[in-house]
């Protein structure tokens, strides 16, 4: 056989035998996340979040959130009931403009994103000189605003790169190494319930190791529903199952656009129990009920708004 040929023959197996070992590993690889696709597709209505989410439509659950409210109330959690000033909530959305250009793109819960910060900011009062930390805070440019006002803003997110780089922070918000008593105010927006694990419980006491006496932390929104549950996108590869979901409650397929891999909802007995009673000590804590969310969607026409229990810590003087 011609020399050349023969070559060509060679490396034309070679090529093949390497395309089939990596098209094997790829469908190896490949089969867990198949598996919760298939498991997601066979899983009764039930078991999926849509079944037991009341923030897609929080104007008719709107008296639901009050009987959560009595829930918290009943197993000791202190409630403060409490009416979002419209007023007040309009003149902030023009003092901070960045955060409706930020939030533009986000549908029927734009106003809602833009809500909560205010709600944190409504609790937290940041005054210039004072440093503030945003958890979980992606790529939102809250924190970049607030130093342009003379706030001392850092964002935290384990999508950083590892380390602190300027005023970005990558590190674990249940153990980030920042010196005791760091932060004034910290806050986490539509963040805690993304904590997996038992990281949603360790956060509080890092939480009372940064913050400054007479600190406060706020949590918006608290997510608190009938059932206890976890949630978790069939598209994640790495996200929850039915084993390694909280025992104390139920496991959920996310059926929306979000790929989540990990999200959690309390009820009133588990928040009660799982965070409120294992709080460090050194610090307290209050929710707060907002009881004119809907009132505000009648203003904000077409706006889904569900930051009904927002969860403040204060550390003691």
């Amino acid at each position: 056989m011609n020399p050349l040929r023969l070559l060509k023959r060679k490396l034309g197996d070679k090529v093949r035998a390497i395309a089939q070992a990596e098209a094997r590993a790829a469908v190896s690889a490949a089969m867990p996340l198949m598996q919760r696709i298939a498991d997601f597709a066979t899983s009764p209505p039930e078991q999926r979040q849509s079944a037991h989410d009341l923030t897609k439509n929080p104007r008719a659950n709107a008296a639901l959130y009050q009987e959560l409210r009595v829930g918290l109330e009943a197993t000791g959690v202190p409630v403060q009931e409490y009416s979002i000033d419209a007023a007040e909530f309009a003149t902030w959305l023009k003092d901070h403009p960045e955060m409706e250009e930020h939030n533009r793109a986000l549908g029927d819960v734009r106003v809602e994103k833009s809500l909560e910060h205010y709600l944190s900011h409504s609790v937290l009062r940041p005054q210039p000189g004072q440093t503030y930390i945003d958890v979980a805070a992606s790529k939102s440019p809250y924190a970049s605003h607030l130093r342009a006002r003379g706030i001392e803003a850092y964002r935290l997110d384990l999508s950083f790169p590892p380390g602190r780089h300027g005023f970005d922070l990558g590190v674990d918000a249940t153990s980030t190494g920042l010196p005791d008593g760091f932060a004034h105010c910290m806050a986490l927006h539509c963040a805690l319930e993304c904590f997996a694990g038992d990281a949603d419980i360790r956060f509080f006491a890092e939480a009372a190791r940064l913050l400054k006496p007479g600190g406060k932390c706020v949590i918006v929104p608290l997510y608190v529903g009938e059932t206890h549950s976890v949630t978790s996108s069939p598209y994640c590869q790495d996200g929850a199952t039915p084993e390694t979901a909280d025992p104390e409650g139920i496991f959920l397929w996310r059926d929306d656009q979000y790929h989540v891999p990990f999200s959690r909802c309390y009820s009133p007995e588990s928040f009660a129990l799982r965070i409120h009673a294992a709080l460090p000590a050194g610090v307290s804590a209050s929710v707060r009920f907002a009881d004119n969310l809907v009132e505000l969607m009648d203003i904000h026409a077409g706006m889904r708004m569900y930051c009904f229990f927002q969860y403040v810590v204060e550390k003691h003087a």
